[in-house]
């Protein structure tokens, strides 16, 4: 037997109201009055709901759909008037609706089930099914009752959380590999020294083990910024000269950018100071180094560019940032790649939001690069074009020395 919405809302409601319609018959036509609200109090309530509320009757075809359900899924209820609950799912996971329903039916409950539908433009959306059987006034199978909850955001925040989880034991593993490898660097350095002191002092052999000594501590390096990178501290601010930090950071960029990236330098003579935690501001240059890498799958070039600003008045950096008047500290890196769109724009710097569609990004460098910035009083902005690449800027207040008076920028 086939059912409108009303009959459906109607059906739904009785057996709820059962015991206190009973005690109206005993008290006249008042308590009539008070069921009928009552539907009207379910029927706002029901179109009003954040959350998918689908009726269907006994044939599973669906005889209700609110408002909810039409954000949820794209289909008005028009669309879906009539059609089996089972069009819904992908064509692999039509058999679970089926099997839902047989149970519904058979007068059991199905209670927040996680399973995934299709919204009318054909995207998988991640839904909560709860669903409870609909009976008539005399006790005869109408139909199912179905609450749908869009869970898509949650199961990706899950999956990010889980994704950040990994990375946080890969730097740890990857910081236990890098003690062991500075260990080893440390007696390849000791072993040249001895080699050298058995030497006479203008040997050929020394020059071999002097190269071997500067390699191995070049390695040593590298190996102590890795375990900077990846060890958990207490922040320890100290007044940074931030080009001296690019330029101690140089021979780490030119190891993971590889030989198809021109790396250029235009460090500022008076390097401006900022107060910030050396790790920290190590991980702003290195995540925007590697940002600007990866927008250049074919090979390109990449400036580093350090200087110093006074603002006249505050400047607005996005929603959220704005720099009050005065020093500050600038890092500029640009790369000549692919380039943004303002929508991509808009949300760079949103955590775990990432435009690498192979997994290979996080969607946190960037995020990070923001959090400190913003930590030290400071901020970033960005500007790009689709096809002409992009510039990042982290502005950091300056601690005021005797270097040169900065330049202006209105």
């Amino acid at each position: 037997m086939r059912m409108n919405a009303d009959e459906f809302v109607v059906a739904t409601f009785h057996r709820k109201s059962a015991a206190s319609s009973a005690a109206a018959a005993r008290n006249g036509a008042g308590q009539e009055q008070s069921d009928d609200e009552r539907l009207s109090y379910l029927r706002v309530a029901a179109e009003s709901s954040l959350d998918a509320i689908i009726g269907t009757g006994a044939d599973g075809r669906i005889v209700l759909w609110n408002g909810g359900a039409e954000r949820c899924f794209g289909y008005t209820s028009h669309d879906v008037a009539g059609r089996p609950i089972a069009a819904l799912a992908p064509a692999a996971e039509a058999g679970e609706i089926a099997a839902m329903m047989r149970q519904v039916g058979a007068g059991g409950r199905i209670t927040r089930y996680e399973t995934t539908w299709l919204r009318k433009d054909g995207c998988r959306v991640g839904v909560e099914v709860t669903a409870t059987p609909v009976y008539g006034d005399g006790g005869d199978y109408r139909g199912a009752a179905i609450v749908a909850r869009d869970v898509s955001e949650r199961r990706r925040f899950d999956e990010d959380l889980l994704h950040a989880e990994k990375l946080e034991s890969l730097g740890q593993l990857a910081g236990g590999m890098a003690h062991d490898f500075n260990n080893l660097a440390t007696a390849i350095i000791g072993y040249a020294d001895l080699g050298m002191a058995e030497l006479p002092p203008h040997a050929r052999a020394c020059d071999d083990f002097m190269h071997v000594r500067d390699t191995a501590e070049r390695a040593a390096s590298l190996a102590q910024r890795l375990l900077a990178y990846s060890r958990k501290r207490p922040m320890r601010p100290a007044d940074i000269n931030v080009s001296r930090a690019v330029r101690s950071a140089e021979d780490l960029f030119r190891t993971v950018l590889g030989e198809r990236v021109h790396l250029a330098m235009q460090l500022s003579r008076d390097g401006g100071r900022a107060r910030i935690d050396p790790g920290e501001l190590e991980q702003v240059i290195l995540n925007l180094v590697l940002n600007a890498r990866d927008a250049l799958p074919g090979g390109g070039r990449i400036t580093v560019e350090t200087g110093t600003v006074v603002l006249e008045r505050a400047l607005k950096l996005d929603r959220e940032t704005v720099l009050a008047a005065g020093a500050y500290v600038t890092l500029t890196v640009t790369d000549d790649g692919t380039g943004m769109t303002p929508d991509v724009q808009r949300r760079v710097f949103e955590p775990f939001f990432t435009t690498k569609r192979d997994g290979g990004g996080t969607g946190l460098g960037l995020a990070n690069c923001r959090r400190i910035a913003r930590r030290v009083g400071g901020g970033i902005s960005v500007h790009s074009e689709p096809g002409y690449g992009s510039m990042f800027r982290v502005f950091m207040p300056r601690v005021q020395d005797e270097a040169g008076a900065p330049s202006m920028e209105r």
